[in-house]
Formats: C-alpha cells, structure tokens, sequence
C-alpha cells in the first residue's frame, strides 16, 4: 500500500511539473502602459501566481502550473487617494507563448455597456485616472 501511494503521490508531482509555464502579461490603456498594479493571476479562485507591472506595463510570472490558457487577472494598485482595483474573470486568454495583451480601454467599453455606467466611473475605480509610471 505504501509503494501505490508513494507511486501516485510521484505521478500527480510529475503530471503537475509538465503543466508549469512562465506567462507574461502586458496592460496598457489608450496605448500607453500601466505600471505599478499588484497583478494576481488565477483559475476561478485559486490564485496562481504574482507579479508587480513594470513601467513598461509588463508583468511577468515564472512557474506558473496552468490548468488553461483562460486565466482571470486581479490587480491592486495604491495611489494617493487609496487602493483602486479590478477583477477580470472570462475575459483573458493566453497565446501559444502564454502571453496576453490586456488593453483596459476594451474592459471598459464593455463594463460601461454592460453596467449603464460612463466610462469614467470605471477609469476612476481602477485606478487608471494617472496612468503614469513617475
């Protein structure tokens, strides 16, 4: 009995390992990057992995053991009139190099529709008002 368990504990590690891979993300708004957010990527609710976005708008993740290339994003950033965040949960999908392009203009279009709400409460709520990287 110790052998089998012993042999499925190294087949479920083994199966895990294959399914790990580095993602890298990009966000930006209106073409120009957002930098500074907290990102946390997951599959539902189970967070994944973490990473910081650069000034570039770039946030990179190592390891990372994907289920699918359909990731939800959850991003933090704190700003001078506090912590902004949002959640995007169905909307992101990994390429064949498990990188995304995450353009907030195109989340906030569709929120805006979705909600009945202007564009710029959004804009305001996520942080995105200052989009500089200073």
């Amino acid at each position: 009995m110790k052998k089998l368990m012993l042999f499925l504990l190294l087949a479920t590690t083994g199966m895990f390992a294959k399914a790990q891979a580095d993602v890298t993300l990009n966000f930006t708004i209106s073409g120009q990057p957002v930098c500074g957010y907290e990102i946390t990527i997951k599959h539902g609710d189970v967070a994944i992995g973490a990473a910081t976005t650069d000034p570039r708008g770039n946030a990179s993740f190592e390891g990372v053991a994907l289920l699918s290339k359909s990731i939800d994003i959850h991003g933090v950033r704190k700003t001078k009139n506090g912590e902004k965040s949002f959640d995007a949960k169905g909307y992101v999908t990994l390429d064949e190099n498990n990188h995304a392009d995450i353009h907030f203009e195109d989340f906030i279009k569709e929120a805006a529709e979705d909600s009945g709400m202007p564009e710029s409460l959004f804009i305001d709520a996520w942080g995105l008002t200052d989009p500089s990287c200073e």
